[in-house]
């Protein structure tokens, strides 16, 4: 049950919460664009993210010999982990709010995909990487 629990819904949840944050945010905003503006932004910026998480999975699963299970469960937790981390920081708000979310990203990845330290570290530079390069 953990297991199904840390494959799906923990995820899950960690999007949902993620997402109620970003868009609270974008409400409270008096200079944004609005509301519909924000959720698209917010689909298009996941969606490009977790594209770019797989190729990040794939690629450190070459270089460390490890795996990073299933495909539909590798998405669910990058999901869950890209929105849950940005939504803190945009709740926080400036460079705290990023401080903050740091270690929050470090051990959802570090704990949903059961890597050890230097793994995470590894896949979250190969992710920055390829983040910085789009």
């Amino acid at each position: 049950m953990y297991e199904e629990a840390k494959e799906f819904k923990i995820p899950v949840a960690l999007t949902v919460v993620g997402f109620a944050l970003l868009l609270a945010r974008a409400y409270v905003d008096p200079q944004g664009a609005g509301m519909l503006t924000a959720f698209i932004n917010l689909v298009i910026a996941t969606a490009v993210g977790v594209a770019l998480g797989i190729g990040a999975c794939f690629l450190a699963a070459r270089v460390l010999d490890t795996s990073f299970g299933f495909l539909s469960s590798a998405i669910y937790k990058l999901t869950g982990t890209f929105t849950f981390t940005a939504g803190v920081a945009g709740a926080v708000g400036g460079p705290w709010g990023w401080f903050l979310s740091l270690p929050i990203y470090f051990g959802l990845l570090s704990w949903l995909f059961e890597l050890d330290m230097l793994e995470t570290i590894v896949f979250t530079l190969i992710l920055w990487v390829m983040l910085m390069s789009v």
